[in-house]
């Protein structure tokens, strides 16, 4: 599906974004200081977003799609899942301005909506057949817990490298699902 031009725009704004994020914290960075940097008029934006935040969103929702996509398309899970936090690592200045300014985790459950989806299509596509309520339930406590702590390495220094973090989570994951995703 070819891509409208406000999903272009999106693209572009949230490349702008990021751009301000290395030149200023986020609390200063204004709507207008936005659309300068992306060379689009401040209609654009609002046709695009509701604000500041939803462009903050919107971005760590990038992120976690090509991680998904990766995963749906038969990649290795260690290596998918240690991508997407090494190329958290790699934007660590602006993953970490963003959480240092509001409480990201009262935004997490769109995250978590996302990784249930995805795992509980990675089954339907291994076994078959949709996921009964006990793999549900796996998936759930699963996702809210990786989203979960993922968000708490951010917003403690990344401290960890991805490596580990990703073994961490491998270690963490229900036995049924880790035998279904074949993690040793």
């Amino acid at each position: 599906m070819a891509m409208t031009q406000d999903d272009k725009n999106k693209w572009l704004i949230a490349a702008a974004v990021r751009r301000l994020l290395y030149k200023m914290p986020l609390q200063k960075i204004k709507v207008e200081d936005i659309m300068n940097e992306s060379g689009m008029a401040l209609q654009v934006f609002y046709r695009c977003f509701k604000d500041k935040n939803d462009v903050v969103q919107f971005c760590f929702r990038e992120t976690n799609d090509q991680t998904m996509t990766m995963l749906g398309d038969g990649a290795d899970w260690k290596t998918a899942v240690c991508g997407k936090l090494t190329e958290m690592a790699g934007r660590k200045a602006e993953f970490q301005e963003v959480f240092g300014v509001f409480d990201f985790r009262a935004h997490l459950r769109p995250e978590v909506d996302v990784s249930i989806a995805l795992y509980k299509k990675i089954f339907e596509k291994i076994e078959h057949r949709k996921a009964d309520n006990d793999m549900s339930f796996l998936i759930g406590v699963f996702s809210n817990g990786a989203v979960s702590m993922c968000a708490e390495w951010i917003a403690s220094g990344m401290m960890e490298s991805p490596e580990h973090l990703t073994d961490l989570l491998a270690e963490s994951m229900p036995v049924k699902l880790k035998e279904m995703l074949k993690i040793r």
